[in-house]
């Protein structure tokens, strides 16, 4: 439905451009994030009326309590809520529809229930965000192991493969700090350089990405709002019922009415072959990375607002086979 977005999509439209200065905005989902983006978009004039929070107030005031030993994150999460003093910040309580306006398009209001009333609330966007999920498609491609959902590192980000290290999020939601720190020991476990000053800074970090997963489980009751005709994919109208039955992508994929699922796992196929074909040949040649330089900059003349609209026709952007031969031309009328 227009209007009901991710919350992290609706935060990066917001920095590209996209207007939201007047709208009323319900933030809804868990964790931590919610305040970020509702931060993020009343600095852009939007009209956050109120942010929904599953979590309970006891897994709240426990997550609370732990930030005492991270003063840094106490701080930014103050100072959000205090920009945000105008909002409603509901606690243990959830979004369980979204309306659709008059015309039956457009979102008009919410359905919010604590789980023992619901109420409605108007509003002309919804930033939903129920936890983030990890880009693991290259580790397993290379078939390093994984822990549950995430890739199983050591205490230097080694993977289970000789000289494949990782770091940040595949390894464990915890936060930019963390992928940082991960960072940084992985870089200088490949140099050969000691990581023990750092073992301690990124255990901390692993600590309050455990503290952060406790706090803001996922309630069993979310689990029933999706109805049997809920749309899972708009591109080949998947539907929630359609799915049950089924334990993952690769088990859906074998449906011939699941091409979203043989897209995508033919994008993670194609991306791997681009990486490999695609990326290492480009830096290996000066010549080809030469050539993309041109590109990007003739793109950027050609986006430019000062350009007219007539100069703009002239210039057609076509990209041919670049997984097979790396090429990328600006091809010109006339």
């Amino acid at each position: 439905m227009p209007g009901v977005f991710g919350a992290g999509g609706l935060q990066a439209l917001v920095k590209g451009g996209f207007p939201v200065g007047g709208k009323r905005v319900v933030v809804a989902g868990t964790g931590p994030l919610l305040l970020a983006v509702a931060a993020h978009l009343a600095q852009d004039s939007a009209v956050v009326s109120s942010v929904v929070e599953q979590a309970s107030l006891g897994q709240l005031a426990r997550f609370a309590a732990s930030l005492w030993e991270h003063p840094a994150k106490l701080a930014q999460g103050v100072l959000y809520r205090a920009m945000l003093w105008k909002t409603s910040y509901r606690i243990g309580c959830w979004v369980v529809e979204a309306i659709a306006g008059s015309n039956g398009h457009n979102l008009s209001a919410v359905r919010v229930t604590d789980g023992t009333r619901v109420w409605t609330e108007p509003c002309d966007l919804l930033a939903s965000g129920y936890h983030l999920v990890p880009n693991t498609e290259i580790a397993a491609l290379l078939g390093c192991k994984f822990r549950g959902t995430f890739v199983q590192v050591d205490k230097a980000q080694r993977t289970s493969l000789p000289n494949v290290f990782c770091a940040g999020e595949p390894t464990g939601i915890a936060g930019l700090e963390a992928a940082m720190v991960q960072g940084e020991i992985a870089g200088l476990a490949c140099a050969g350089i000691s990581t023990t000053l750092l073992q301690k800074r990124v255990a901390a970090e692993r600590a309050f990405g455990e503290s952060m997963e406790k706090a803001f489980a996922l309630r069993k009751e979310l689990r029933s709002v999706p109805r049997p005709d809920t749309i899972v994919c708009r591109c080949e109208d998947v539907t929630f019922g359609s799915l049950h039955g089924y334990t993952g992508w690769t088990d859906v994929s074998c449906r011939p009415d699941a091409a979203w699922v043989r897209v995508r796992a033919a994008s993670a196929a194609q991306s791997w072959n681009f990486f490999w074909d695609g990326v290492l040949s480009r830096f290996g040649s000066l010549f080809s990375l030469y050539h993309f330089k041109r590109f990007a900059f003739r793109m950027k003349a050609w986006k430019s607002p000062q350009r007219t609209n007539r100069s703009r026709r002239k210039h057609e952007l076509v990209w041919r086979n670049a997984c097979n031969d790396n090429t990328v031309r600006l091809q010109h009328e006339g």
